[in-house]
């Protein structure tokens, strides 16, 4: 039986691994993870500590699903993965190599936002079957109010696996470094433009979303839930910067 193991120089746990690529939570991960079930925790109730762990481990599962499935389809390319790493912008892949054919290093990158958006759509199917007729109704009233549907833990866990992963899967086409829709973006936009004026697009629309993430989530925070999502700034200006003074953008 193989244990999880810390690094505490890196503050990561290695928890698995694919094939001989280790498989690695960052500490930064708890912090977002408990953001995002801020409200369920903030209940103080045996049932919202179910559910924070619960939505904690859905959370958890979405992006490694998510990576797993970039490094599924790096495998079917033949490209080596050397490290899968969850953190607080989601997950990583590293990969010895991107793929140089234009058609397969697009469908490597979709794999993973693909992946989000089937998952959210069979728990939405299942959430369905699981909610009884008059609960579908006063559930999607409540919606619209900005509440969760009622019922058990159980529809509840569904309903969180549905958003977070259409989140997952929606956010992550945005063209914004790191996400992967900056990665497809920037791959199109040198096919025709050149890498600079590619770099220079995507990072100035990923300092947009930046800021657009950012008064998102102050809002939330103040509405009394959390509602965080990449891209971040650090990212976008170092690209910005890299594709202007003609260097690789990552």
């Amino acid at each position: 039986m193989r244990f999880p193991r810390f690094d505490f120089q890196s503050a990561t746990v290695e928890v698995g691994r694919f094939g001989s690529a280790p498989i690695a939570i960052h500490a930064s991960f708890a912090l977002v993870a408990l953001a995002l079930t801020l409200q369920f925790w903030k209940r103080y109730s045996l049932e919202g500590f179910a559910l924070t762990l619960i939505g904690i481990a859905v959370l958890f599962a979405s992006i490694l699903v998510h990576e797993l499935a970039h490094a599924a389809f790096a495998r079917r390319y033949h490209i080596p993965v050397q490290r899968i790493d969850i953190h607080a912008l989601g997950g990583t892949v590293q990969f010895g190599w991107r793929p140089s054919r234009l058609s397969q290093d697009l469908a490597l990158t979709f794999a993973g936002p693909a992946s989000n958006l089937v998952i959210a759509a069979l728990c939405g199917i299942a959430l369905l079957f699981v909610l009884e007729p008059h609960m579908v109704k006063a559930g999607c009233e409540m919606i619209e109010d900005g509440f969760e549907p009622p019922n058990t833990i159980f529809s509840r866990a569904l309903y969180f696996a549905v958003w977070i992963n259409l989140g997952l899967g929606l956010i992550n086409l945005l063209p914004a470094f790191p996400l992967d829709g900056g990665w497809i973006s920037y791959r199109l936009l040198t096919h025709k433009f050149g890498q600079r004026t590619a770099g220079i697009a995507v990072a100035s629309l990923g300092l947009v979303f930046a800021v657009i993430s950012t008064l998102v989530l102050l809002g939330s925070l103040l509405a009394g839930m959390a509602i965080y999502a990449p891209p971040d700034f650090r990212t976008n200006v170092e690209a910005l910067q890299n594709a202007r003074e003609g260097y690789p953008i990552l």
